[in-house]
């Protein structure tokens, strides 16, 4: 609900006008003068300002003032009544930032229109700043990426053939600085694929007009699928032998490189949160026409709360534990989810 601030020492006046604002579905805060008035839209931070200028504890010029050298109240909509309505006095309003002007004696119909107006800009420009916000993020989400993705490939190749060459020579050194470097490009791409999905996922939420297609195959045999996909997984992340999958054959209604992503994301997350040599297991089954996905490791675990607050670039009690990553695998997860009608 839309929240507008009505300073006036005039009690009569100042009832009226709340009497009808409120009568058109706006929460309404009073203030008799203006001081109190820079108090309250302090402490709300009111969607619009409607001020009285000739008040006898302060006059509104100076209540305008205070609240454009504020930086938590500066962008607040502001407009003065006035019963002095002379060029002069208007002048002054809007140097100081006013954005209308009504003159005493107004209808209650005027003033409607005026405040109508006013939150009609604001909305205007709030989805004018969040479609370029959207298409600045769309932009860095989907270009640089695909720009580090590029030079990427090549090393990853190039350090395949270098480590084949080398693997049939006994403990050389010069493997094993390859495989860090293997290692670490694989952990870089990682990130880049889940920028670049996180960008895409994102797109679908921010337009829903466009028609996304998150595909029509189901993974057929889930469970053998979900227990390959994780044996792959745990064998790049040297955690084989921790690996316990205990899967049924079923059916999920998700294209398997989308399992695999959610599959890959949560062992990963399992594998980065829980000691080597720990169990982590996986369940997959039907339960009442759900397919159901648990993975489950000995870590520090998270609580309900930083559950329900999983987002994109969103990492927990890191000032805390250093941890690796981006906060975007658990967020990636997600939106799949979400978009596929599941629950996290």
């Amino acid at each position: 609900m839309q929240k507008i601030l009505i300073i006036d020492d005039d009690v009569v006046l100042l009832e009226r006008i709340q009497a009808v604002l409120r009568l058109k579905g706006f929460e309404t805060l009073t203030a008799a003068s203006g001081k109190s008035g820079i108090g309250l839209a302090r402490n709300h931070l009111p969607t619009l300002i409607v001020c009285d200028v000739n008040m006898d504890d302060g006059d509104g010029y100076a209540t305008l003032n205070a609240m454009r050298h504020d930086p938590a109240t500066a962008a607040i909509p502001f407009i003065l009544m006035t019963g002095q309505a002379d060029y002069p006095g208007m002048r002054q309003g809007m140097d100081l930032g006013a954005d209308d002007y009504l003159a005493k004696p107004f209808t209650m119909e005027g003033l409607l229109a005026s405040v109508v107006a006013r939150l009609h800009k604001v909305l205007s420009v709030t989805h004018h700043s969040e479609q370029k916000l959207n298409e600045l993020r769309v932009t860095i989400g989907s270009i640089v990426p695909h720009e580090l993705k590029t030079p990427l490939t090549s090393i990853l190749e190039f350090t395949d053939i270098l480590r084949s060459r080398l693997a049939s020579q006994p403990q050389n050194q010069s493997l094993e600085m390859l495989q860090h470097i293997h290692d670490a490009g694989l952990r870089l791409r990682q990130l880049i694929e889940n920028n670049i999905l996180c960008s895409q996922l994102f797109l679908k939420t921010a337009d829903p007009r466009r028609q996304w297609s998150f595909g029509s195959k189901c993974a057929e045999n889930a469970a053998q699928f979900i227990a390959s996909t994780a044996r792959r997984f745990a064998h790049a992340r040297r955690r084989t032998i921790d690996l316990n999958c205990e899967a049924n054959g079923a059916t999920a209604a998700i294209a398997p490189e989308y399992l695999a992503k959610i599959v890959e994301e949560l062992l990963d997350n399992a594998f980065k949160f829980s000691h080597p040599e720990s169990e982590v297991e996986i369940h997959a089954e039907i339960a009442s026409d759900l397919f159901l996905l648990a993975i489950i490791d000995s870590g520090r675990g998270m609580t309900p709360e930083q559950i329900a607050n999983i987002g994109a670039f969103m990492q927990f009690d890191r000032a805390t534990y250093e941890q690796q990553g981006a906060g975007l695998g658990l967020a990636v997860v997600k939106r799949l989810v979400e978009l596929h009608e599941g629950n996290v």
